[in-house]
């Protein structure tokens, strides 16, 4: 059994994490949720809203679901930094279905020597996939000249064309596109109808975490205020129409 510390302990281990650094959001209440399981408070969905997200006394569960997409969105943050970054945690926190509780559990070093062996097999294999792919991209492509016509005519107007058609080497990363939460700051009485609304928005110069905590420090808007990192993805619409192109490499 840990003691209500080491409980504590854990979560900040978590809360550390590159998972959830990005969101002030999960981090408030995944903190409520352990304390209030550590105190052995009685945690439901009502007492979730209206202390931790400030909803009105009149909210209503059954209309209202998203504490339930909180919650849910916790559970994958959880499993992903388990399965990542606090692949060897000795310690674990995990919500049960149904619940708001957080249980912790202690996992074996065997067992964490087998999660981490699992994982470096997966990336292995990811790596020789990808080798393999850029190994038959290089025979079949190694020249310019090689395209066919029809592909040529078809991406030398397009955005992508001058890293299709280039003999230099090209790199291929795939990462996430970081999108925010903006929101108002003030409502200026003749701006009303631009400044009354959240919006979600893509800073191009803002590309992890740790470059969005410096934004925060160092920029004052004062009409609107970036507050957090969305929790979950987005499509650029340029990037959907360019992926034929990219895919066609492969």
């Amino acid at each position: 059994m840990l003691s209500k510390e080491e409980k504590l302990e854990v979560l900040k281990e978590v809360l550390d994490s590159y998972d959830f650094n990005a969101s002030e959001t999960l981090k408030k209440l995944l903190t409520y949720l352990v304390k209030s399981t550590v105190d052995d408070v009685l945690i439901k969905e009502y007492s979730i809203a209206t202390e931790v997200f400030d909803k009105g006394s009149d909210f209503n569960p059954a209309e209202d679901a998203s504490i339930r997409v909180y919650i849910s969105n916790i559970r994958k943050k959880l499993d992903d930094y388990y399965n990542r970054e606090g692949n060897q945690s000795k310690y674990r926190m995990r919500i049960p279905r149904g619940k708001y509780v957080v249980e912790f559990s202690s996992v074996s070093r065997k067992k964490i020597t087998k999660i981490f062996e699992t994982n470096r097999i997966h990336i292995l294999i990811y790596i020789l996939i990808s080798a393999a792919a850029g190994l038959y991209v290089i025979y079949k492509d190694s020249s310019p000249d090689k395209i066919s016509q029809a592909f040529r005519n078809d991406i030398e107007n397009s955005f992508w064309s001058d890293i299709l058609i280039s003999e230099r080497p090209v790199d291929i990363v795939i990462s996430d596109d970081l999108f925010f939460i903006e929101d108002p700051n003030i409502k200026p009485a003749n701006l009303e109808n631009i400044y009354s609304e959240e919006f979600i928005v893509r800073k191009h110069d803002i590309n992890t975490p740790q470059e969005f905590t410096k934004y925060k420090t160092t920029h004052n808007d004062p009409f609107r205020t970036i507050k957090e990192i969305t929790t979950y993805p987005f499509f650029p619409l340029q990037s959907v129409y360019s992926l034929p192109h990219i895919i066609s490499l492969f």
